[in-house]
């Protein structure tokens, strides 16, 4: 293997065949919420030829890689099944064929990423990278919790760990001292996550608060003690979550101030039709009121993520090139439209039920979004339908 590597590098230098070289980008995604990804992050992800993705990277962020695009998943979940490889031979393979290939990593790419093993072997193959840090989930799901991980009061020191195996190895409290015990991957063994902190010296009623699918529309925010949040995750059904996932022990989770709880679209997904890059006045003022947001279909057809609570179409133009590409499904999702162009261009593209605001009144978008969907929460009370991601419209049980 290592003849080979300096073959390969011997000829890259002489111009020889491998010459032609590409690059690979092992980037940060975030938590989730694709509006906290750094702008060089997004910058590559709009000039990818191939986005090589681990699975717990949230369907918001992946909606935003260009269709012409390759995106395949080289990761795994919760460790399961072993691999023969530190970086996945395709995204090797891709680069040396002189693309461009971003490795989009949960989180920070260096931070219980692997990326530091990626690379790596970048290194040592002669294939030129870069590394764009991300928000972490140590800080982006507390932050987006309302958990101070440091508080005057309560501790001045975060310790981070794996809960990944869920046998213990933690720093014993005792060394620590008033610490925060952060824990990354602690949703699946929980019960012998909290009983490794309390082997470790944490009291029993210690607080502690689990955090899943942070800064996402599912985000679940369970507080308990150590004694008790095992118990407490199972009773509000919190399922093994699809993005970032976080344990937080110690006495900061008493001080948790829940910022987003009265924002007007919390934990609602809004499609945004768009039709180019750029900034969306539309999109902002949808995300300042709590919504995920995703911009379709920017150029081409989209990548769509899994569920869609509203659509908002700001014109005539963007509404028909949504609802040309859109999967069927979607034209049974409520949409709000500014101005009577969207609106009528919507009906014609088959939608089923458009709201209309003034087109010159940005402000109104998020109060009659909301509006809308209260309107619609009204009605599956009483004659519920519902637009399913799986494509059909279904009629719900009373």
């Amino acid at each position: 293997m290592i003849a080979g590597r300096e073959a390969r590098r011997a000829d890259r230098r002489a111009g020889g065949p491998g010459a032609k070289m590409g690059r690979v980008a092992l980037v940060g995604a975030g938590p989730g919420d694709p509006s906290l990804l750094t702008l060089r992050a997004a910058e590559l992800l709009r000039v990818a030829d191939a986005v090589a993705h681990d699975e717990l990277v949230s369907e918001a962020v992946l909606a935003m890689v260009p269709a012409r695009a390759a995106l395949f998943s080289v990761g795994r979940r919760a460790g399961q099944g072993t691999l023969a490889h530190r970086l996945h031979p395709e995204v090797l393979s891709r680069a040396r064929r002189g693309e461009l290939v971003v490795r989009l990593k949960a989180g920070d790419p260096l931070v219980f990423g692997r990326g530091g093993e990626e690379a790596a072997e970048l290194a040592e193959e002669g294939i030129p990278f870069e590394i764009v840090p991300g928000i972490t989930a140590a800080l982006g799901a507390a932050a987006y919790a309302g958990v101070p991980l440091t508080h005057r009061d309560h501790s001045a020191r975060i310790v981070v760990a794996s809960g990944h195996r869920g046998d213990g190895g933690l720093p014993p409290r005792a060394v620590v001292g008033e610490a925060t015990l952060v824990l990354y991957m602690a949703s699946k063994d929980l019960a012998a996550n909290l009983g490794a902190a309390v082997a470790s010296g944490w009291e029993p009623s210690t607080p502690a608060a689990l955090i899943a699918s942070a800064t996402n529309p599912d985000e679940r925010i369970v507080r308990g003690t150590l004694a008790t949040l095992a118990d407490d995750a199972a009773r509000a059904g919190v399922p093994l979550p699809r993005q970032a996932s976080l344990l937080v022990v110690g006495d900061v989770v008493r001080a948790l101030v829940d910022w987003r709880g009265r924002l007007l679209l919390r934990d609602r997904r809004v499609v945004v039709a768009r039709l180019r890059d750029g900034h969306s006045e539309a999109a902002r003022t949808l995300r300042d009121a709590g919504a995920t947001v995703s911009e379709l279909p920017l150029a081409g057809p989209a990548r769509w993520p899994a569920g869609v609570d509203v659509v908002v179409l700001p014109s005539a133009s963007a509404a028909t090139a949504l609802y040309m590409c859109a999967p069927s499904w979607i034209r049974h999702a409520p949409a709000v439209a500014l101005g009577e162009g969207a609106s009528a261009a919507a009906v014609r593209a088959g939608a089923f039920d458009v709201w209309t605001v003034s087109d010159d009144d940005l402000g109104a978008i998020a109060p009659a979004t909301a509006a809308l969907l209260a309107t619609c929460d009204g009605r599956a009370r009483d004659r519920p339908a519902r637009a399913d991601a799986a494509g059909d419209v279904k009629e719900a049980s009373p």
